[in-house]
């Protein structure tokens, strides 16, 4: 039902929405903001290793 025509279809995507503020001077997304989070993530995670 997912894949229509014999072509795949994504079955995730990040989201692309600006991300708007007084306080934000260039263009940021939620995509750039949700790859952020997820870097400092796995750089916590890394230093609890060591």
């Amino acid at each position: 039902m997912a894949d229509k025509a014999g072509k795949p279809m994504p079955r995730q995507t990040m989201p692309q929405i600006d991300l708007k503020s007084p306080k934000i001077t260039r263009k940021l997304t939620t995509e750039w903001f949700a790859r952020r989070v997820e870097g400092r993530y796995k750089t916590c995670l890394g230093r609890g290793s060591s």
